[in-house]
């Protein structure tokens, strides 16, 4: 079963934001290869939204795209909402 997939503003916003630090700090391989792991994350959102284990909030589930980055979105009926990414160092108290 497909679902759509809908960027919330947070989500693009963060994502872009990684993408700039990784063409920043490291090489445009390391960039190529975050934009790929996260469609392959995206991918198997899609083909089965419950994949990934629920955050502290009941709806909202956290997908590890790298080692550094998470990614969380929610399921509605045939809908998936991106969140956010977030820096896995970060305050674990300003995750979802």
């Amino acid at each position: 079963m497909n679902y759509s997939i809908e960027w919330s503003d947070e989500a693009e916003t963060t994502y872009i934001k990684i993408l700039f630090y990784l063409e920043e700090k490291w090489t445009i391989r390391e960039v190529r290869n975050f934009m790929a792991r996260t469609e392959e994350v995206l991918s198997f959102i899609d083909k089965n939204p419950g994949i990934y284990p629920h955050s502290e909030k009941q709806n909202i589930h956290r997908a590890v795209v790298t080692s550094q980055v998470s990614l969380y979105y929610e399921v509605h009926e045939r809908k998936i909402i991106l969140l956010s990414f977030s820096d896995n160092r970060q305050d674990p108290d300003k995750k979802f």
